[in-house]
């Protein structure tokens, strides 16, 4: 379980392959010798910080495609959750624009949860079919 204001987010091996995205889960240890590493983030947070708050998504609602970008500071992580608490999608590139296919997702709200350096912070997104 992860302390007041930090939220778990996986497990991964050496190689920074996803083992599970569960808090509790079995793992049969191989032969050789395997280096586990779990991962935590903060809290969601909402920044007065102007230069945060430049961040765009669009359009939204969407169809196909979503464009999220930050000129003023790199986007460290984005998570995808469906409103039961899913996560859907996730990516742990840095970078200062994100391109997300939504053509898999079922039709619904999310709540995206982008990561930057300064905070974390939600927004409710509206997937349409095409």
């Amino acid at each position: 379980m992860a302390s007041q204001g930090w939220e778990f987010v996986e497990w991964t091996d050496q190689e920074q392959h996803t083992l599970s995205d569960q808090a509790a889960f079995t793992y049969t240890m191989p032969a050789s010798d395997v280096t586990l590493a779990v991962r935590f983030e903060a809290d969601p947070v909402y920044s007065e910080n102007p230069e945060h708050n430049a961040i765009s998504i669009y359009p939204n609602p969407v169809r196909s495609t979503l464009y999220i970008s930050s000129p003023n500071e790199k986007l460290l992580s984005l998570r995808v959750y469906d409103l039961q608490g899913e996560k859907v999608y996730a990516s742990y590139k840095e970078s200062y624009q994100y391109t997300i296919r939504t053509n898999d997702f079922s039709p619904g709200a999310y709540l995206l949860y982008l990561q930057t350096t300064i905070a974390t912070t939600v927004h409710k997104v509206i997937f349409v079919p095409e």
